[in-house]
């Protein structure tokens, strides 16, 4: 029960960060997943994976996320 609990938890908040690219998407360096995933210096399959999956990346990750999209960490944690 606890496992499923948090995997409904982490699909939620996947869901989340999911959205909020959406809606910042396209910025100039990052016209899609892939492109944004490249200028984040990230692997696209693995930002391709959070998006499809609705896997939460970790603080590094979502730092590199925030600076290629031109948002604040927080905004993007708080999402």
């Amino acid at each position: 029960m606890m496992i499923t609990m948090e995997r409904d938890n982490a699909k939620a908040r996947g869901a989340a960060l999911r959205a909020y690219l959406q809606a910042h998407l396209p910025v100039p360096a990052a016209r899609s997943v892939t492109a944004l995933a490249r200028a984040a210096g990230l692997r696209p399959t693995t930002v391709t994976s959070w998006w499809t999956k609705g896997y939460v990346p970790d603080n590094a990750s979502l730092r590199l996320l925030a600076d290629a999209l031109g948002v604040e960490l927080s905004d993007l944690v708080a999402a």
